[in-house]
């Protein structure tokens, strides 16, 4: 089992290594098992790829996980899953971690990250030893709305609040990711009419144009070059290493609606008596059979 997601599932004693051997565990790995149709995967019809068989075999697995290790159902049927958290953890100051004044709020980097725009667009694992894979796991989780309680419970320890920092400064040593939580405007940095093509397909997540990989093994040197002139623009350094932007846009949701923005959106869709939304009420019925054996910060709402 492969993918930012697996990291801090492994640590489950009871979840074998082997488990969904070969598969990319994925954002929508996790939604769909449990019929969470997020307004991201409504909008754009994804249950349809449960229909392909490797896909729905990797979903069983992730259902059996989901029981195998019993805090996780509490967290994954807990009304806050699949919600942005409203604010960075008490503890940690997000202007300092990001080194922004104007820090991009959790739901801003759930929308970026959960699922990245096109292949490789961030490359968050690339150069990421084991400890740090560890911590972009932890934030994934964390921005997709699992408790806190459950993440301790997974790493034996409660160190969210570090590993949420190890996680930042490790996604702001990107050059793009970098570039996106700026949230400068790239234009007048342009120079050239292929430069404006780069800056256009970097705030839109699209894959840059002419820096896929050739026949002969190779991608565009001069494309490469054009992109680094604009990520590494003196403009760009300045406003990192003063934390100020000086041409302030909206950040793009590169993936607006992958989680709910706010619980009141995501209870009414609870209501909806959608196939996904009895699915997932049907999870929260089993838990509440055992009420003596469930925590106290758990809610589990039945409409």
């Amino acid at each position: 089992m492969k993918g930012p997601y697996a990291h801090l599932l492994l640590r489950s004693p009871q979840i074998p290594a082997t488990q969904l051997k070969g598969t990319q565990l994925t954002f929508l790995h996790i939604a769909l098992s449990q019929g969470l149709y997020t307004p991201y995967i409504q909008a754009h019809e994804k249950w349809t790829t449960c229909s392909v068989k490797p896909f729905a075999s990797a979903l069983n697995g992730v259902r059996w996980m989901t029981w195998k290790h019993r805090p996780l159902a509490w967290g994954i049927f807990h009304e806050s899953f699949m919600v942005a958290p409203s604010e960075w953890p008490t503890g940690m100051n997000p202007q300092t971690a990001f080194g922004l004044q104007e820090a991009p709020t959790p739901y801003e980097v759930a929308c970026a990250v959960l699922q990245e725009p096109a292949k490789g667009f961030f490359q968050m694992s690339r150069g990421a030893d084991e400890r740090t894979k560890l911590s972009i796991s932890i934030a994934y989780w964390w921005l997709m709305g699992l408790h806190p309680k459950v993440i301790q419970s997974l790493l034996g320890r409660e160190a969210l609040v570090s590993e949420l920092r190890r996680f930042i400064r490790h996604a702001m040593s990107k050059p793009r990711f970098r570039f996106w939580a700026l949230g400068t405007n790239p234009v007048p940095l342009c120079t050239n009419r292929q430069m404006a093509s780069i800056a256009a397909s970097l705030m839109g997540g699209r894959p840059i144009p002419g820096n896929q990989q050739s026949r002969a093994g190779g991608c565009d040197t001069r494309v490469r070059k054009l992109q680094k002139d604009l990520l590494d623009h003196p403009s760009i350094r300045i406003q990192i290493k003063t934390g100020r932007r000086i041409n302030p846009v909206e950040r793009p949701l590169y993936s607006s609606g992958i989680i709910w923005q706010r619980l009141s959106k995501k209870l009414i869709w609870e209501k909806s008596n959608s196939s996904g939304a009895s699915r997932y009420l049907k999870g929260r019925k089993i838990l509440l059979q055992h009420k003596n054996q469930l925590p106290l910060w758990l809610h589990l709402p039945i409409h």
